[in-house]
C-alpha cells in the first residue's frame, strides 16, 4: 500500500527544498522514495523527477499557445492533468510501492477553491494512496500579526478544501532568530493559542486597523479561527478489553468506525485502567495496546482464546483485519484512572489540545491558570509512567499517595483557620491552592477541580 506527501504552500515558502531534502533523508535511511513535480513552471528542480507533469503540460508552452498569465497558464495545467489522470496513474504504478512526495505548485487557489488538484488527489486515495497534506508557511509570517493570520485564514481553508490528513510547517525556522524579538514564544504561534492578544500588535502595525469597523471585524476573525474544532469526541472503552485479543480487537473496530462516521476530534480513552493489575497478566506492555502497535502478535494469543480461530478461515480474516487496522494508522488510545487527579489532568489536556479550548477564553476568570498549565509540558503523562502506577507497582504507588494525602490533610487543617481568617479580613473571594499532584499548575480554590480519592 503506497504512501505520499503533498506539498502545498505559497510561493517562497521552500517547497521545492523541502522535497529535495526529504528525498535525500528517506534514501538515508534505506526508504524507497521517488519525487513527483506537479509544478508545470518548475524546471529545474534538485530533485530527481520521477514524474513531471512537464512532460504534458509546460507552463511556457500553454501562456504562448493560449496567451494566459502565469497564474492562468497553471490552473489549465492542472485541469490538463486532471483530464488526463490515466498518465499520472500508469505513471505511479511504475513506482511500485515507493513513498511519493508530490511537488505541487504555489499558486493558493489551486487548494483553497480551484477543485482540479482536490480531484487528482481523491482519485489517487481510490487507488488506495495514503495521503498527508504538509502546508509550508514561511516562518517570516511570525514577524506581522496580519501576516500571521493570513497564513492561519489560508491553512484552514486549505484544511477543508483538501479534506485530507493535513499537517502545517513553518518552514525556515531557523530564520527567526534572526528577526526582531517576537512578543510571544514559538509556541503561541505553533498551537495557535488566543489569537485576540494579538490585536494590540496588529494595531500597531498599522494606523488604518485602529478603526471600530477593522477592530470588529480582526475580533471577528480571532473568534472564527478559535471556534474549529470545538467539539471533540470522547470515546470509552473498558479496559477489561485487554484481557481478551478478541475484546481489544472489537474495541479497535468499534473505534474505527465510530471515528469515520462522527468525523470530529476523536479521543479513544481506556478507562479503568486502575483495575487492569487485578487481571492476569497481559501479554504486552499497555504501550501496545494505548499505541495499537503491529496487531498482528496478538494472532496466537486469539488462536489460544479459542479453538475455532485456528481455522485457516478465520486465520486469513484475523490477518486481514489487523492489516486493515494498521493501514488506517488512526486509532491509539489514552488512559484514564478516573479517582487520580495526575490521569485525570492529562486526559484533560489531552481533550483541551483537541478542541482547542485552551486557546479560547471560555475558561473564564481562571483561562490563564489553564493556558499556563498546557504550556507546561513536565507534568504529562507517559505511557510507561501509567504502567508503572497502574500495572507494575501500583501498590507502592497506593500507599505513597495515601501516605501524601494524609500529611497534605494534617497540614491543610493546622493551617486553615488562619488561613481562612486572613481572607476574610483582606475580602478575598478564593485562593491559589498547590497540590503536587498538578505539577508546578496552582489550582484556584473556587475553580470546582475537586478529586476525592477513594480508600
Amino acid at each position: 500500500m503506497p504512501f505520499a506527501q503533498l506539498v502545498l504552500g505559497s510561493p517562497g515558502a521552500g517547497k521545492s527544498t523541502y522535497c529535495d531534502g526529504m528525498h535525500q533523508f528517506l534514501g538515508a535511511i534505506g526508504r524507497a522514495c521517488s519525487v513527483v513535480n506537479l509544478d508545470p513552471a518548475n524546471e529545474n528542480a534538485n530533485y530527481p523527477k520521477a514524474i513531471d507533469i512537464r512532460s504534458i503540460a509546460k507552463l511556457e508552452d500553454i501562456m504562448a499557445r493560449d496567451r494566459l498569465g502565469p497564474n492562468g497558464g497553471i490552473l489549465y495545467a492542472l485541469e490538463e492533468l486532471e483530464h488526463n489522470i490515466d498518465w499520472l496513474e500508469e505513471g505511479l504504478k511504475e513506482l511500485g510501492d515507493d513513498y511519493v512526495i508530490f511537488d505541487c505548485p504555489g499558486q493558493v487557489e489551486l487548494y483553497t477553491h480551484h477543485s482540479s488538484l482536490r480531484n487528482i488527489f481523491l482519485r489517487l486515495q481510490k487507488l488506495g494512496y495514503r495521503l498527508v497534506v504538509v502546508h509550508l508557511s514561511d516562518s517570516f509570517c511570525l514577524t506581522q500579526p496580519s501576516l500571521y493570520i493570513s497564513n492561519l485564514l489560508l491553512s484552514l481553508r486549505a484544511m477543508l478544501q483538501m479534506d485530507l490528513p493535513h499537517i502545517n510547517v513553518l518552514s525556515k525556522i531557523d530564520k527567526v532568530a534572526s528577526y526582531d524579538p517576537l512578543p510571544f514564544n514559538l509556541d503561541f504561534y505553533t498551537d495557535v493559542q488566543d489569537v485576540s492578544y494579538l490585536m494590540p500588535y496588529l494595531e500597531e502595525e498599522s494606523p488604518v486597523m485602529r478603526n471600530d469597523k477593522f477592530g470588529r471585524l480582526n475580533e471577528a476573525v480571532a473568534n472564527m479561527i478559535e471556534s474549529y474544532g470545538l467539539l471533540v469526541v470522547v470515546h470509552l472503552s473498558d479496559s477489561f478489553c485487554l484481557t481478551q485479543p478478541s475484546l481489544y480487537i472489537s474495541n479497535l473496530l468499534l473505534s474505527l468506525r465510530a471515528m469515520l462516521q462522527m468525523d470530529l476530534p476523536h479521543i479513544n480513552v481506556l478507562s479503568k485502567i486502575d483495575k487492569v493489575a487485578s487481571y492476569d497478566p497481559l501479554p504486552f506492555n499497555l504501550d501496545f495496546y494505548t499505541d495499537v502497535q503491529d496487531v498482528s502478535y496478538l494472532m496466537p494469543y486469539l488462536e489460544e482464546e479459542s479453538p475455532v480461530m485456528r481455522n485457516d478461515k478465520f486465520g486469513r480474516l484475523n490477518e486481514a483485519v489487523a492489516n486493515m487496522i494498521e493501514s488506517y494508522g488512526l486509532v491509539r488510545f489514552e488512559v484514564l484512572a478516573v479517582e487520580n487527579k495526575k490521569s485525570m489532568m492529562h486526559l484533560l489536556r489531552v481533550i483541551d489540545r483537541a478542541g482547542g479550548y485552551v486557546f479560547g477564553t471560555a475558561e473564564g476568570a481562571n483561562d490563564t491558570v489553564w493556558q499556563v498549565a498546557m504550556r507546561n509540558e513536565s507534568s504529562m503523562l507517559g505511557v510507561l509512567d501509567i504502567q508503572e502506577r497502574w500495572v507494575d507497582q501500583k501498590a507502592d504507588y497506593d500507599r505513597l499517595e495515601q501516605e501524601e494525602e494524609l500529611l497534605r490533610e494534617g497540614a491543610e487543617q493546622r493551617s486553615g483557620e488562619d488561613l481562612s481568617s486572613l481572607h476574610d479580613s483582606q475580602g478575598f473571594q478564593g485562593s491559589s491552592v498547590h497540590d503536587p499532584d498538578f505539577g508546578d499548575m496552582n489550582v484556584p480554590a473556587n475553580s470546582g477541580v475537586k478529586v476525592v480519592r477513594k480508600t
